[in-house]
């Protein structure tokens, strides 16, 4: 397994070094909830443990200019702005949500690669002791490559779209996290996981490298999200098993993302509303876990995997 695993990160790490040699700028809309994501968690880490992450990140330093230590949170989403569809897969968990329509009246098939596998995977990597040889630099590399992989996963997996597929009579396979659910909103939101993927519309995307002005209103976003939902308010912050935090984030899906809303039509300003509210929590509870990541004593989770801890 182990070796698996190398075999697909260095086959990652590959891709991402011809596509970064293109990359200047980009324009994600997913990029912005990861960056205040990111930013929750340095503000809550201790020095120690932001010493160990820059040194971890630095095994990738100067590839691309526009990597900084905040912007590494956006790291497969300018992949993707870039032109690579390479991590896709490893972007979702995809659980049946069945409306109107029996489990066994259903074609819905599982993805073969998801987020709980792609974060087994980088956890696995940061976990592997460097070797003793002339190998040190893969390692290096495969360890930077897999700390922004990891930064960027635990926040998809906050994104009730991405953890969740609707099956139905007419989509008995399911609408992959409301790709299939169309909706009349803007231009570039044309379906429910795009507008869930924008929180709403409310976070616009940053022009790249960050400009001081674009990073002081990161933090004050972050800040504002801390304020509005404290740790000792969330109870959901109980939770460190990775495939709870899942199952978890899709109960938010289940529950609100479906409700209220109807295909082809806008949504009403109530839906809306009611999603920031949900966007925002669950941005917060991101940063929170993404900061666990390097404080906790490395939880396992119910599928065997274990969260690395910052040692």
């Amino acid at each position: 397994y182990q070796r698996r695993v190398h075999g697909i990160v260095m086959n990652y790490v590959f891709i991402f070094l011809f596509f970064s040699a293109c990359l200047t700028i980009s324009f994600a809309w997913e990029c912005s909830a990861h960056l205040i994501m990111m930013q929750i968690a340095w503000k809550e880490l201790a020095d120690e443990d932001k010493n160990k992450i820059t040194r971890l990140l630095s095994g990738m330093t100067g590839l691309n200019p526009g990597f900084t230590l905040l912007e590494s949170a956006c790291f497969h989403e300018d992949m993707t702005a870039a032109g690579s569809t390479a991590f896709d897969l490893w972007k979702n968990y995809e659980i049946p949500y069945y409306d109107g329509i029996k489990e066994t009246e259903a074609n819905f098939t599982a993805l073969l690669t998801d987020s709980l596998f792609a974060i087994k995977s980088m956890i696995q990597t940061l976990q592997t002791k460097a070797p003793a040889s002339s190998a040190i630099m893969d390692s290096k590399l495969e360890k930077a490559f897999a700390i922004r992989y990891l930064i960027g996963a635990i926040g998809d997996i906050h994104q009730p779209m991405r953890t969740i597929a609707r099956v139905t009579r007419q989509l008995p396979f399911g609408d992959h996290g409301g790709e299939l659910f169309l909706i009349d909103y803007t231009q570039k939101i044309k379906n429910l996981k795009l507008l869930w993927d924008a929180a709403m519309g409310r976070l616009l995307p940053y022009d790249r490298p960050l400009k001081p002005v674009d990073i002081k209103g990161i933090e004050q976003l972050a800040l504002l999200f801390t304020k509005e939902f404290p740790r000792e308010i969330l109870e959901e912050l109980s939770i460190t098993d990775i495939w709870l935090m899942i199952k978890n984030t899709y109960l938010y899906a289940a529950h609100y993302a479906y409700k209220g809303i109807r295909e082809g039509e806008r949504p009403s300003p109530d839906y809306t509303e009611m999603g920031w509210y949900y966007c925002r929590r669950l941005l917060t509870i991101g940063g929170y876990r993404t900061c666990l990541l390097y404080t906790s004593p490395s939880p396992r989770d119910q599928r065997g995997s274990r969260m690395p801890s910052s040692a």
